[in-house]
């Protein structure tokens, strides 16, 4: 497999080049958008890896004439950027995979970011979707959800302070680890639920949607970071002397 990386960034486009190569995929690597069509053209590529702050030419125009040429719109793109999601869907318009020209092949993936941030763009996306006047459902269901994240807040600072203090708040800590992993998987399904009778002609749903897919996406790996569910509930029965 030939992989194609348009990446300005020395340093980032030679952590992709390594990690690509040590899985025996060929790569060829670019820093510029107008070199990176060049090559795209003259080259035969299974995947271009493709950053939107390009200089010379962005890479959403990149990924426009990519699709637009037809020895070259088969390609999947894979478009690896710092951007929100909004503005990604703002450059990238009906390429991006699940817009409106669902032919095309182009994928987002937002990189270094805390899963944390994520969760909360998904409620602010939500509460501007259900609107300034939601219906009793829409309330109540972004009520207990903005509540329940306000507790577990509260909780964390709660254990912050206990370490700061000298403390070793092992079962606390592992407490709070867990329903917040349990919150932040469950909150894409949620939100989708409570957006699902919202006439879609009333607002624009594509950042909404966008995020929703995203947050799903990442939802499985989050119990595994700071320990995975099992453990975390073993450290709490033993804690409790249920073990």
């Amino acid at each position: 497999m030939r992989i194609l990386v348009v990446e300005d960034e020395a340093k980032v486009a030679s952590f992709i080049r390594r990690a690509l190569e040590e899985e025996s995929y060929a790569v060829d690597v670019c820093g510029d958008g107008a070199q990176g069509l060049d090559l795209a053209r003259a080259g035969c590529y299974d995947l271009i890896i493709l950053d939107l702050m390009l200089p010379v030419m962005p890479g959403a125009e990149v990924a426009r004439a990519l699709k637009q040429d037809e020895k070259t719109r088969d390609i999947p793109i894979l478009v690896f950027t710092a951007k929100e999601i909004s503005e990604t869907i703002d450059a990238l318009g009906g390429l991006l995979n699940g817009g409106t020209d669902r032919e095309y092949t182009v994928y987002y993936i937002k990189v270094a970011r805390p899963h944390m941030e994520i969760a909360l763009d998904v409620l602010f996306e939500l509460v501007r979707v259900l609107g300034a006047k939601p219906d009793l459902r829409g309330a109540e269901g972004i009520g207990r959800l903005v509540a329940q994240l306000h507790t577990l807040r509260r909780m964390s600072v709660s254990v912050s302070g206990m370490l700061q203090a000298g403390k070793e708040p092992v079962l606390e800590g592992s407490i709070v680890k867990d329903l917040g992993t349990v919150w932040e998987q469950a909150l894409p399904g949620k939100a989708r639920e409570l957006a699902a009778f919202v006439d879609p002609r009333l607002t624009d749903r594509r950042a909404f949607d966008a995020l929703l897919r995203y947050a799903a996406t990442i939802a499985p790996k989050l119990t595994i970071q700071g320990g995975t569910t099992e453990v975390l509930r073993g450290i709490i029965a033993r804690g409790l002397g249920l073990r």
